[in-house]
């Protein structure tokens, strides 16, 4: 897709309708690992997470909190219990991150740092 007038704002994705992402994470304070695959596309991340000890995948959708024109992309998931999930995707660094706020009533805290595999 060629645009020659455009500026950043115009092309979420960097123009491209989906980005797949496939990462191996780690648990930051209980050093387990996971793989999660991402699918972006203009709005929302797709996820589907499965952790060491998990009986099952878990899917996730999370809604853009930026407009996607970045290297760095922001996603976030608002659960019923009233925390937060935040995905933050880097296509520079080629990692991603998984951050709770506001889990159990106080804390904020990063659970996973993961690297994209390729």
């Amino acid at each position: 897709m060629a645009c020659f007038s455009c500026v950043a704002k115009d092309l979420p994705l960097g123009g491209k309708p989906t980005i797949n992402h496939d990462y191996t994470c780690l648990g930051v304070s209980t050093g387990r690992s996971a793989i999660m695959t991402v699918q972006e596309t203009q709005g929302i991340a797709n996820t589907l997470f499965i952790a060491e000890n998990s009986p099952k995948p878990l899917p996730v959708t999370l809604t853009a909190i930026d407009d996607q024109t970045r290297v760095a992309r922001l996603y976030k998931l608002k659960a019923p219990n009233g925390s937060t999930e935040i995905l933050q995707i880097s296509g520079l660094t080629k990692m991603a991150t998984v951050t709770m706020l506001n889990t159990l009533g106080l804390e904020a805290f990063t659970s996973f740092v993961c690297n994209e595999n390729e």
